[in-house]
């Protein structure tokens, strides 16, 4: 797989079983024959799609492409999975270990290059002189306990992490320090404090000397994917070349099953701007949210209930000398009146 560096290799090659190549082999060599070959790459199809996007949390490329993702995310809605991914510095790879995670052992530049950059003992390292690397890595390791108690289930896309997620880098920026903004950010998204915070102990705590479970799984999908850029897509075990929105709805449609398309396909695909079609049709994931719905129906219902009510009272009364008397106020005062639990209304429109 192509893991960005491969942009300059041009050379076709591919491999064939010795069973089958045997025969060629000696149709060209023995017989002196020409042989024809048609090679096909047959494109996986399904009516379903697992997707993920790695990005540097701190770069202005990959949170404006994640925000575009968001879209399609909530476009797709059971029938695509998402996965996000942030990347990490493998700090034993720099010999940052010591206490704090700021470096000692056998390379004495260790301490300088790896000071307030690490969690759990100089094993996982976000580098930069810009920011406190070891505030990044917290908050790395926070969005993934968010993501491991309410990432996707059936009916909802994983709406809390994506709630959290938009919130913070709208009100939060790069401010990894700021733990009143995260608390607000946690709170907007209705996730527990203290589940968080447990989940980031439980995994390993980064203050320790102990392996993290979560961040080890963020550096294992590095390798594993052969990711060594961010930002980068990956579509159905697919690395994607070109890491754009458009790039990743093309290939999601590309996917679908004959007969099974996605509907986001049939409406943006062929429009000037897919993406911009896509954000204006689906909006953003934080509002696809099974909980949202319930809430957002709630409201109505009793909203309708109330005037429906309130309306019934006003008629009652025949409206007689109260032209000037909103029908909810007059309601309310109808109900004063007779004892009921409502307070007089002050406000006339």
């Amino acid at each position: 797989a192509d893991d960005g560096s491969g942009g300059d290799i041009s050379i076709p090659g591919f491999l064939l079983y010795k069973d089958d190549a045997t025969p060629l082999v000696q149709a060209i060599v023995d017989k002196h024959q020409s042989i024809l070959m048609k090679i096909r790459w047959h494109k996986p199809q399904s009516d379903s799609v697992h997707f993920g996007l790695w990005m540097d949390i701190l770069d202005d490329y990959s949170k404006k492409l994640f925000q575009d993702i968001g879209p399609i995310v909530n476009a797709l809605g059971d029938r695509g999975t998402f996965f996000p991914h942030y990347m990490l510095h493998n700090g034993t790879r720099t010999n940052c270990g010591g206490a704090g995670g700021s470096g000692s052992g056998n390379n004495q530049s260790a301490p300088q290059l790896c000071e307030n950059m690490c969690t759990n003992n100089g094993r996982y390292c976000y580098p930069t002189h810009r920011r406190n690397g070891t505030a990044v890595v917290m908050e790395i390791l926070r969005r993934a306990c968010i993501w491991k108690h309410h990432g996707p289930t059936k009916g909802d896309i994983g709406a809390k992490w994506w709630q959290y997620v938009l919130y913070f880098g709208e009100k939060c920026g790069d401010t990894f320090t700021n733990e009143n903004c995260m608390h607000e950010a946690l709170k907007h998204a209705e996730i527990p404090k203290n589940e968080v915070e447990n989940c980031i102990i439980d995994s390993g705590d980064p203050t320790g000397d102990d392996p993290n479970t979560l961040l080890d799984a963020a550096l294992r999908s590095q390798i594993e994917y052969g990711i060594v850029t961010a930002p980068r897509l990956w579509a159905s075990h697919r690395a994607l070349d070109d890491p754009t929105a458009d790039a990743l709805l093309a290939a999601i449609c590309d996917m679908s099953a004959p007969g099974s398309e996605f509907s986001v396909c049939k409406q943006c695909l062929k429009n000037k701007d897919p993406v911009a079609c896509v954000a204006k049709k689906y909006g953003t994931a934080k509002v696809h949210s099974k909980t949202f719905h319930i809430l957002l129906w709630s409201g109505l219902l009793v909203s309708v209930g109330f005037f429906t009510y309130a309306y019934k009272r006003y008629q009652e009364g025949d409206g007689a000398g109260l032209s000037g008397l909103n029908p909810m106020a007059y309601a309310m005062l109808r109900d004063q009146d007779g004892g009921g639990s409502f307070e007089p209304a002050t406000t006339q429109l």
